[in-house]
């Protein structure tokens, strides 16, 4: 069934299909073309799942997540009595981090690179961008939005492996549906209607994409839930503006792991921005 779009403004669930309409983006511009100012201090907000969250699972407690039969045995055998000091981060992994309780700052290192550090554990991760294909969407010489890419994934560079992992970055903008004219959903996507082709310039609706890999083995769950150094974490991140000008982000956050998990583990964590610093408590993995 063909529905057209209003022209004027969408609602935030119409704005939130059309961020997957990617405007390719050079390194050296990567800062510039943040969608909008996401530095400064974040608190998660904590809307579910606050028993397995906001206190240490029972052991055994695998509620919700897909481990296969090696997992269960691996999580099944922890003993915290048995913990070493050195395991203390384990629950502080870039697989698990965002969905643990505190605040984020986030700030820019470089033009190419985000920096994201925690509260909770004192993590620092580091999102490169230039690393990642471009991938998105683009208008044809027919009017239609198709799908494209352009270049190819680099390999992460070689190295030890480490709690936060090596985290690659790219930004997924999307113009503002104001400026779309004469877009239709049909079957199959997003396209444009047989009198006129859609009108894209770069807006402030977008998303950021992450992927993470070379992880030093952790917790998905502070109960001894396992990832392996084969897990790999993909997050996109979605900023945006309530009702009461509260800003926030959503960042969903999907774990593969071919040694634990019998599918891809997903959760989705909210972050409301904060006006300072203030709050800002760093507690190490140990005191945590």
């Amino acid at each position: 069934m063909r529905a057209r779009l209003a022209k004027g403004g969408l609602k935030r669930g119409l704005q939130t299909a059309l961020y997957i309409l990617a405007i390719p983006v050079t390194l050296t511009a990567q800062r510039a073309q943040a969608p909008r100012d996401i530095t400064g201090y974040w608190v998660s907000v904590v809307s579910e799942d606050w028993h397995w969250r906001m206190v240490t699972p029972r052991k055994g407690d695998f509620t919700s997540l897909p481990l296969n039969d090696e997992g269960r045995r691996v999580a099944n055998a922890w003993d915290p009595s048995k913990e070493k000091p050195a395991d203390a981060c384990k629950p502080f992994g870039a697989a698990a981090i965002m969905r643990v309780p505190g605040r984020v700052h986030i700030t820019w290192a470089d033009d190419a690179t985000l920096r994201i550090d925690t509260d909770a554990g004192e993590q620092t991760r580091r999102l490169q961008f230039g690393k990642l294909a471009t991938r998105g969407w683009r208008v044809n010489g027919r009017g239609e939005i198709e799908y494209f890419q352009q270049g190819t994934d680099a390999p992460p560079p070689s190295g030890p492996l480490t709690w936060q992992g090596y985290s690659a970055a790219r930004w997924e903008l999307a113009p503002d549906p104001k400026t779309v004219r004469n877009a239709v959903f049909f079957a199959g996507g997003l396209g444009t209607s047989p009198d006129g082709a859609g009108t894209i310039v770069p807006g402030t609706f977008g998303s950021l994409y992450v992927v993470t890999t070379q992880l030093r083995a952790g917790y998905l769950r502070a109960n001894g839930i396992p990832y392996s150094e084969a897990a790999r974490v993909t997050e996109d991140y979605d900023f945006w503006t309530d009702d009461d000008g509260a800003e926030w982000f959503t960042v969903s956050t999907t774990v593969e792991d071919p040694k634990y998990l019998s599918a891809p583990f997903v959760t989705s964590t909210d972050f409301r921005k904060e006006p300072d610093g203030s709050k800002w408590r760093p507690t190490t993995c140990a005191a945590y």
